[in-house]
């Protein structure tokens, strides 16, 4: 009947009456009319039309439905009496073909004639479109077809139609699932829907599935069905008979809940697939009242919440026999392990966390994957952290890791170390070198620091040294020392970059310092000085791929000695460190979780170092050896919400971190008179060997506290080397200045800082 009236409107192009476009024009419009007739809209009924047929004015029905029904009566008496009283199925059956007989032919016209070649746009360029909002319903078409639960349909088709019983909505999904593509004038208008309506395809939609159609549970279809290439069905409706063919895919339930039922038997072409959704505590299934033919089709699974029943086998599917075929192939989510089963005619599923057994992960990610394995598979409900199977796996099993807590360590061992460096500094304070006695603070060596003079550098005659000796010799001047104090005060900072490793799956990492301090000195005697020293800073550090932040407010008190003999020294020092930490770090596996932590942390610290120093006529030479250590108390502490949820939230054990070191270097020292003072130019060459280069913390999830593991933060190298150098200005008054520049490097670590020293002697 559809080619027959497409056949009309084609006619009217063959005898040069109208233009394609016309003939598509009037189809829209009438199509667009009946279904507003159908639907008895208030503007269409009892309404006045002038002029129809020559005949005159005409009123319209009140009520379009009782006509169409009365009509449908009459056509079918009027049918059944041409075939001598038996069905008009029976008549066509036994009637000679005619040339509407070929469906495949009837479907290629009718659809050449929804376009007639007119340029169309792909369904990339315009995609199927829904009925346009406040417009009306166009599922009123197909009553007699498949019914409907509109109070239009009920009137027209109250038990539904001759293929079924659906409901509207589905009907509607059905017209867009076989709209044509738009033809280009028309799209973007209020005609497009109507021009794209292919009735033939919606009649015949369960000949062939295309698109995706989920069944109500009132939905009922009792034609046979078969579902085409690249088509899914699914839902909890009843349906007959089902063959899925190959790219096919029949889903069993909707959102991992209830039963499609098949009144019939299902088969399975090779290469089909059946679609299993499953949620935490159900999965999706079909009941099948005749057999079920499943070789060479797939199960794949998936969830609508990212959640899933672990260790359970569930039932999919059920049917009188499955005349000993299997499915082929049992397809997961990514993290998701999973076996089928099959005990007499009904199919099984088993699911289980894998998320460790997922190739290609890194060791912080297979060490939070593992947590989650043991917890999921031990029966524990996984709740937010569900989300963790939705998208970029890895990715989430990266940010859920919560590696930012452990940048707090190695930043707190770089304030450490540079706070030590400035309490000990032998080239702060005149430490390095042996008191003058105040009366011999007139003549200074050559090979001296003095500081009121330098050597100018000229080495003295026979004569002059004859002379001095002959001073000495007559009368030397009285020794006294004189104990003194000197106040200091310096400010320090530094920023380091740490490579991550890909195999530990540690991110890069920067960290930066920064302080103040004060101190005093004391020299006991002239080859002893100690002293103390306060400070006050801050650290902040980040983390690479977004994995977290961090800053802390620092507090720092420490005292050291140091002794010379001759050439030779020995220092030593301790120091406590305080610090207020804040890290924070933003989950986005499932929306948007901002997390935050505050915790105090105490930090000691010590080192000795021993040195000669080589006088040369060039500069001073200073060989030395040092000793280092840095223990890092971290509490337990816990993160909380700032926006979000709390499903990735972690709770952190407390942990002591020591971190000793060893160095092996030389200092150099070189002085220049000049006016009013001396400069002096000083450098440090260096090898450092750190003994735990470990940076870890362990964690637990707060919704999951069986769910523990390890995760490892950026390591620096174990070897490093080191540069130093300085200039200091001393002025004759007691005061002096000095700025030196540090760097420590190593293959995956650089680091670079700096300090300045103010102070004053008397």
């Amino acid at each position: 009947m559809l080619t027959r009236g497409s056949e009309y409107g084609d006619s009217r192009i063959v005898l040069g009456v109208h233009y394609p476009l016309d003939v598509i024009a009037g189809r829209v419009l009438g199509t667009y009319d009946v279904v507003q007739m159908l639907n008895n809209n208030p503007q269409y009924t009892n309404a006045t039309v002038n002029g129809v047929f020559g005949i005159g004015d005409v009123t319209t029905t009140g009520n379009f439905q009782t006509v169409f029904n009365a009509a449908r009566t009459d056509v079918t008496n009027l049918l059944v009496a041409g075939c001598g009283g038996s069905s008009i199925a029976a008549c066509a059956a036994s009637g000679a073909p005619d040339r509407f007989s070929d469906l495949a032919k009837d479907k290629a016209d009718y659809t050449a004639r929804l376009t007639y070649g007119l340029p169309t746009l792909s369904f990339a360029q315009a995609p199927r479109e829904a009925a346009p909002a406040g417009g009306p319903d166009a599922s009123i078409l197909l009553a007699t077809v498949y019914g409907g639960d509109s109070a239009a349909a009920k009137t027209i088709a109250p038990t539904g139609g001759m293929f079924g019983s659906l409901s509207t909505s589905t009907i509607n999904q059905i017209l867009v699932n076989t709209e044509t593509n738009a033809i280009a004038p028309f799209y973007g208008t209020a005609l497009s829907y109507w021009a794209r309506l292919d009735l033939f395809a919606a009649v015949t939609y369960f000949q062939g599935v295309t698109g995706t159609l989920r069944l109500a549970a009132s939905d009922v279809v009792t034609t046979n069905v078969t579902v085409a290439n690249g088509g899914v069905l699914g839902g909890t409706g009843t349906i007959a008979t089902t063959k899925v063919l190959s790219g096919g895919a029949l889903q069993g339930g909707a959102n991992g809940q209830g039963t499609l039922r098949i009144n019939g038997s299902l088969a399975f072409q090779s290469g089909a697939l059946y679609l299993v959704q499953a949620t935490s505590t159900s999965v999706g299934s079909t009941n099948v009242t005749g057999t079920a033919t499943l070789t060479g089709a797939t199960v794949q699974v998936s969830s609508p919440t990212n959640s899933f029943k672990f260790n359970q086998a569930q039932t999919i599917l059920t049917s009188a026999g499955l005349n000993g075929t299997t499915f082929a192939s049992l397809v997961t989510p990514t993290g998701i392990n999973g076996s089928l089963g099959y005990s007499g005619n009904a199919v099984t599923v088993t699911l289980n966390s894998g998320l460790g057994q997922i190739s290609g992960l890194n060791a912080n990610q297979r060490s939070v994957a593992n947590a989650l394995d043991v917890a999921f598979n031990g029966g524990a409900a996984a709740g937010g952290l569900a989300a963790i199977f939705n998208g970029n796996v890895a990715r989430n099993l990266e940010q859920a890791e919560g590696q930012g807590a452990t940048g707090s360590q190695q930043t707190t061992f770089n304030a450490m170390t540079q706070f030590l460096g400035v309490m000990t500094d032998p080239n702060i304070d005149g430490r390095g070198e042996a008191a003058v006695p105040a009366a011999a603070a007139q003549f200074a060596a050559d090979d001296s620091e003095a500081l009121a003079y330098a050597s100018k550098g000229k080495a003295r005659s026979q004569g002059e040294r004859d002379a001095y000796a002959a001073i000495y010799r007559k009368a030397p001047p009285p020794v006294v020392y004189e104990p003194r104090w000197s106040v200091w005060a310096a400010g320090f900072g530094g920023s380091q970059t740490t490579d991550g490793n890909a195999v530990l799956g540690t991110a890069d990492t920067r960290s930066s310092i920064y302080g103040t301090a004060v101190g005093a000195d004391y020299r006991f005697s002239p080859n002893t000085i100690a002293g103390f020293a306060l400070g006050g800073g801050g650290t902040s550090f980040s983390l690479g791929n977004a994995l977290g932040t961090g800053r802390s407010d620092l507090f720092q008190a420490g005292a050291f000695i140091r002794h010379t003999e001759g050439p030779a020294y020995i220092t030593g020092a301790l120091a406590y460190g305080w610090q207020d930490v804040t890290t924070n770090r933003t989950v986005t596996i499932a929306g948007l979780d901002q997390l935050r932590a505050n915790f105090n942390a105490n930090a000691w610290s010590g080192r000795v170092e021993g040195g000669w120093r080589y006088a040369t006529p060039w500069m001073g030479i200073t060989p030395y050896a040092a000793g280092q250590f840095t223990s890092f108390d971290l509490p337990a502490y816990s993160e909380q919400v700032i926006t979000g949820t709390n499903a990735f939230a972690q709770t952190y054990s407390s942990k002591t971190v020591t971190a000793s070191r060893s160095e092996l270097g030389l200092r150099s020292d070189k002085s220049y008179l000049v006016q009013d003072g001396v400069l002096i130019l000083r450098g440090r060459a260096a090898w450092a060997h750190d003994f735990n280069t470990d940076r870890t913390v362990s964690a637990t999830f707060q919704t999951l506290p069986g769910a523990s593991f390890v995760v490892n933060g950026a390591r620096p190298a174990s070897d490093l080397a080191l540069i130093t150098g300085s200039a200091e200005m001393r002025w004759r008054n007691g005061f002096s200045v000095a700025a030196t520049f540090e760097g420590e490097f190593s293959d995956v670590t650089q680091s670079y800082a700096g300090k300045g020293v103010v102070r004053y002697s008397w």
